[in-house]
């Protein structure tokens, strides 16, 4: 199933980074129980993962919401499923902000 596919894509392009103190808030907004049970199973192998959400979908501001309400860390970043971050990126990012104090960083990207 396609939304498997990018929900285990997600974890595995973000769990290698540098930075390894780090809540990994996933955000389950109704999707298929299949694509639910792969993500409870996540939950149990990595004690970073906080897995919350709801039955149906609400819409993505809704989502973040929730997920910045659910985040106890000094910083949020925030990645969709299908993204593919670089091992360093959540390392880089947070000495950029400890090092130079700014509250938001932007990300480039590249097409693959």
């Amino acid at each position: 199933m396609e939304q498997r596919g990018t929900a285990k894509g997600s974890k595995v392009h973000i769990e290698p980074d540098t930075l390894t103190d780090f809540e990994f808030i996933i955000y389950d907004d109704g999707s298929d129980p299949e694509v639910a049970g792969y993500i409870r199973e996540l939950e149990k192998l990595d004690e970073r993962i906080v897995l919350i959400g709801k039955e149906e979908n609400h819409g993505l501001a809704f989502s973040l919401n929730m997920c910045i309400g659910a985040a106890k860390g000094k910083y949020i970043a925030r990645m969709d499923a299908d993204d593919i971050a670089l091992p360093e990126r959540l390392q880089v990012q947070y000495d950029f902000m400890e090092q130079t104090k700014v509250c938001v960083v932007w990300l480039q990207y590249e097409i693959i």
